[in-house]
């Protein structure tokens, strides 16, 4: 796939890229800290920094766009795949980098813009989309519908497909007229949509196979593999899938936040993300709050446990969080111009630190 596509993979690694360009020659319009995310009711809810948006998001993309070329290139059953297909796979990154980078920057400059309008109905012409080409997809281990019964059974993968292409081609355009919802409603409507358009086929593979191992055509437990298939790249797949969710898993589920005190200074730290040395004549203020609204993170590091780095707030303006996010208590600390937050697991574990530094002040 590398070899024969060689200029359209230069150049949509390119288109990846150009937002970045866009932001060099932006730069100074742009500020500092840019919307990078938007709540369910469409309100903005994340932010990172100008340098992290102009230039991170781009490598990020691009570094899909390759494990996808790559991926997919190692299948030796994509050797003969359909070009539209394979096209596909190609411009399917870059379109969503200019998309997206695009929405950013338009807001970042002051555009009033509903990402709604603008995100269904790409995302309903992308449903479409893929749809004309499912029909056409031959059956390989990395692209389309795949599941043990469609990768065990050519035939069973071509009807699963054609019923996909034409579901996921109404479906999308079904889906343009979500646009019109309101914002919630809108955003059931698409997940209930992409939900089915994945399930219906699946569902409907398995049924298709089963009728043929009642006709004796197709073996009762179906193979994963075709034995022609390239199992090294759909085995690097599942893993690849797995080793991503169980490092999703471990970071939700683990770290902490840890303050440890010495004669002239005390140091706070949070796991996966990094720690401050504060000294004790540093500090202007310190204040206990039971319950302290910690605004947005504009940068860091967050998950259902753990919520560090830099954050906003409307009391505050910018500060730096150590926190855990189930507790809504904090010890403000305020070190010259700066302000810094920690707290415990729980209210009594921040009283006890906002006690322990108290003491170590002298208060």
């Amino acid at each position: 796939m590398i070899k024969n596509n060689k200029t359209a993979l230069i150049i949509s690694s390119v288109l990846i890229l150009l937002p970045s360009l866009f932001g060099i020659v932006l730069w100074n319009d742009l500020p500092d800290t840019m919307v990078s995310h938007w709540g369910p009711d469409g309100t903005p809810d994340g932010y990172m920094g100008k340098a992290m948006a102009v230039f991170l998001v781009p490598l990020i993309l691009l570094a899909l766009q390759w494990l996808c070329v790559l991926v997919t290139s190692k299948d030796t059953k994509n050797k003969n795949q359909n070009k539209k297909v394979m096209g596909m796979v190609l411009w399917i990154i870059p379109a969503i980098s200019i998309v997206t980078n695009g929405i950013m920057y338009a807001i970042a400059l002051g555009a009033q813009l509903s990402v709604q309008l603008v995100i269904v109905p790409v995302l309903s012409l992308t449903f479409a989309l893929v749809g004309n080409y499912m029909p056409k997809c031959k059956q390989n281990n990395t692209i389309g519908i795949k599941t043990a019964h469609t990768l065990a059974d050519e035939e069973t993968w071509n009807v699963t497909h054609r019923l996909a292409g034409k579901l996921w081609f109404f479906g999308g355009l079904l889906s343009l007229s979500f646009v019109f919802l309101p914002t919630m409603l809108c955003l059931f409507a698409v997940v209930l949509c992409a939900i089915t358009l994945g399930a219906v086929p699946a569902v409907y593979a398995y049924f298709y196979y089963q009728k043929k191992v009642k006709a004796g055509l197709a073996e009762p437990k179906p193979r994963l593999f075709a034995s022609n298939g390239s199992r090294a790249a759909a085995v690097g797949g599942i893993v690849f899938t797995l080793l991503i969710l169980l490092l999703c898993v471990f970071l939700i589920f683990t770290g902490d936040v840890s303050v440890s005190y010495s004669d002239d200074s005390f140091t706070v730290s949070t796991s996966y993300w990094g720690k401050s040395e504060i000294s004790y004549s540093e500090i202007d203020e310190i204040e206990y709050r039971e319950d302290f609204d910690y605004g947005t993170r504009l940068f860091g590091f967050g998950t259902p446990k753990l919520s560090a780095g830099s954050f906003k707030c409307d009391e505050l303006g910018g500060y730096t969080c150590y926190a855990y996010t189930s507790c809504s208590a904090a010890v403000i600390i305020k070190v010259d111009d700066r302000f810094i937050v920690i707290n415990g697991e729980s209210s009594e574990q921040t009283i006890a630190i906002y006690n322990e530094i108290s003491e170590r002040l002298g208060e």
